[in-house]
């Protein structure tokens, strides 16, 4: 992890709420970003939001020159950085916390729900040998983004919405229910709301399939010192205690989380 000035090439509105950074880092970064790791970024000319905004690595360019982030206005920091232009400079902490594993050959199941299906497509685009099908759920057909991006890299791609309007009537958590119905899979990597993973946690321990989940918090200072963004957890015991989302997370084995609350 290192801080970094970094330069818009684009930040364009994708769909309704969401919206698409692309960065050029500078020539000497040379730090490898991993699929479900994060960036930290500082929103740039504003005293008000002295808290930087942990976003999800969309993807990564070829030569490793730029990073694409797929990011929801969901409060005043994220709505005020989807309207800086090309050419701005931000600063930000990259890469942050530990992604997914890499599994060669392995019959992969993606589950991802709304602003959660950003982070799978950086894990598609590193697993292309692999039998990866993806679930996309989203609210309606206008907050649905990046079906094509995930078709071009994916055996198969199966989108649902809640009211119908895109794909297959549908939950995410059902949808993905349904593709395990059809086929096994090795392993399933998901990310999404809290009540989504704890489904899919639920469907990962009832067909004893590895599972790996990416799980969301109010981050403060994004590196593991302020402890604000604790997730439950347990160990092969049952012994509760507790994980840094930013540190040790975001992704958990679904094994190991509690969703008891």
């Amino acid at each position: 992890m290192r801080e970094t000035e970094c330069r818009i090439l684009s930040n364009n509105r994708i769909a309704e709420g969401i919206y698409k950074l692309t960065v050029r880092l500078p020539f000497d970064f040379n730090e490898q970003c991993l699929p479900g790791q994060f960036a930290h970024i500082k929103i740039p000319f504003s005293n008000e939001h002295i808290l930087r905004r942990p976003i999800s690595i969309n993807s990564v360019g070829t030569f490793n020159d730029t990073v694409t982030f797929v990011y929801q206005t969901v409060g005043e920091g994220t709505d005020k950085l989807s309207h800086f232009k090309e050419g701005t400079e931000l600063k930000i902490l990259l890469p942050q916390g530990n992604g997914f594993k890499s599994r060669e050959g392995r019959r992969i199941l993606l589950a991802g729900a709304g602003i959660g299906a950003a982070p799978l497509k950086h894990y598609a685009e590193t697993n292309r040998n692999n039998a990866v099908t993806a679930v996309l759920g989203f609210r309606c057909k206008e907050k649905a983004y990046q079906i094509n991006d995930f078709k071009r890299v994916c055996r198969e791609v199966i989108v649902c919405s809640d009211d119908g309007s895109i794909g297959i009537k549908a939950l995410a958590a059902d949808a993905a229910r349904e593709a395990m119905n059809r086929e096994s899979f090795d392993l399933i990597v998901a990310c999404g709301p809290r009540p989504f993973l704890r489904q899919i946690a639920r469907l990962a321990r009832e067909t004893g399939t590895e599972c790996e989940i990416s799980m969301e918090a109010r981050m403060g200072c994004g590196i593991g010192a302020c402890m604000g963004c604790n997730v439950a957890v347990k160990d092969k015991d049952g012994r509760r205690y507790y994980k840094r989302c930013c540190a040790e997370g975001p992704v958990f084995d679904s094994r190991e989380v509690v969703f008891d609350d």
